[in-house]
């Protein structure tokens, strides 16, 4: 009669124990599959400074009266349908007119809120960054740059995400770049882009898989147990 030890049968069975949890885990990673997001981005100016106003539906333009004329700032909300982990999609449109003769420099704190209707349960995430508008007269134009990197985090089906400002582009999110130039009495009009990628995923671990770490314990303490029996023969 052929027979199996007992140091056989737990070495099989951790085998096919540590086999079958990574079979579970990679199960249970695969059923988390990547969401694709839809929404709409809606952007708006923080209180603005001594020389600003702050109008438009959602606060979303701003105007810098120093000196003589002025400067408008007016970032548009943009729809995102259907956005993969990974993917640059627009969040804004930023539009600049430059009117102005002053010199000087203005922070202008922007805040981008995301409502999600897709995938169901997200709600609300917010990006805030601030805007650099620096005036010079003698160089006849205005610059705008972005002066921090913004990011935020959020968890949905045991994974957590990262959505983060990526700058601002004029070809569809193939590159970046912080900020631009817009001469005296020109209108430019720059895209702002984000991106959402995982960064870490949480695997629940199956009840199956208690199940059987345990039945390992027992047979590890059984194991145990005989050769205390052994030696005292």
């Amino acid at each position: 009669m052929s027979y199996v030890s007992f140091t056989g049968a737990r070495s099989l069975l951790t085998t096919a124990l540590v086999a079958g949890l990574f079979t579970m885990a990679g199960a249970t990673q695969s059923a988390i599959a990547s969401p694709e997001f839809s929404g709409e981005a809606v952007s708006s100016f923080g209180a603005p400074g001594p020389d600003g106003s702050v109008s438009g539906p959602n606060d979303n333009v701003l105007t810098i009266s120093k000196g003589w004329g002025w400067n408008k700032i007016t970032l548009t909300s943009e729809d995102f349908n259907d956005v993969a982990t990974g993917e640059a999609f627009k969040i804004a449109k930023l539009i600049h007119q430059d009117y102005s003769l002053a010199w000087g420099s203005y922070n202008a704190p922007v805040s981008t809120e995301f409502s999600f209707s897709d995938p169901d349960g997200l709600g609300n995430q917010t990006l805030e960054f601030d805007l650099d508008v620096s005036l010079y007269v003698l160089a006849d134009w205005t610059e705008l740059n972005l002066n921090s990197n913004s990011a935020t985090t959020f968890t949905h089906d045991n994974v957590e995400y990262e959505l983060a400002l990526l700058g601002f582009s004029n070809d569809g999110g193939e590159s970046f770049y912080d900020g631009f130039k817009t001469w005296k009495t020109q209108t430019q009009k720059h895209k702002l882009y984000a991106e959402i990628n995982p960064t870490s995923v949480v695997v629940p671990l199956p009840a199956a898989a208690w199940g059987g770490m345990a039945l390992f314990g027992l047979l590890g303490a059984a194991h145990r147990f005989r050769q205390r029996r052994l030696a005292s023969l």
